[in-house]
């Protein structure tokens, strides 16, 4: 196989040598018509053994930084009264927006009776009861926080039905 390779290697290698040879010959002509090029001369000697042009040198790149591990990096320290300057520095932000505290709404326990508190959590119903008992139409009919156990207690636990029957439908 390698004799196949050389037979069919020979015309484009005997074709390649006459160009070059060509090559040198108006790179020669050239040179002579350019003054300023005989400085450049000497990069573009050809390679006498093998008979190939040296390739260019390439300019140095810049030297690269050197990677810092964030791991590694010296972490800096910050001495507790300048937190405290830094905090007093920075601007307050103000409050967030959004829904108030459920707490706020809720009557306080001692609205409600305790023993019918202790019967709602018993059964379940604490939570709706609470939420029954702070509902200001109920509290303007003056319903008593039994009758609105009862209501829940008919109606499964659902506020908005036990609300609906206490108001007598309305």
């Amino acid at each position: 196989m390698g004799n196949n390779y050389r037979s069919t290697e020979a015309p484009y290698a005997t074709a390649a040598k006459e160009k070059q040879v060509e090559y040198q010959k108006s790179l020669a002509e050239w040179k002579a018509s350019n003054v300023d090029a005989e400085d450049d001369a000497e990069d573009d000697k050809v390679d006498d053994e093998d008979g190939d042009v040296p390739a260019p040198e390439k300019p140095e790149s810049p030297a690269k930084k050197a990677r810092t591990d964030k791991a590694t990096a010296p972490k800096t320290v910050v001495e507790p009264k300048k937190m405290e300057l830094n905090k007093a520095a920075e601007p307050k932000k103000a409050p967030a927006r959004g829904k108030a505290k459920a707490k706020a709404d809720q009557p306080k326990l001692s609205e409600i009776d305790q023993t019918t508190l202790a019967n709602a959590t018993k059964l379940g119903f604490d939570t709706g009861l609470r939420n029954l008992a702070n509902r200001e139409d109920l509290k303007d009919k003056g319903i008593s926080h039994e009758s609105m156990l009862k209501a829940l207690q008919q109606n499964g636990g659902l506020v908005n039905k036990a609300k609906t029957a206490l108001l007598g439908g309305a």
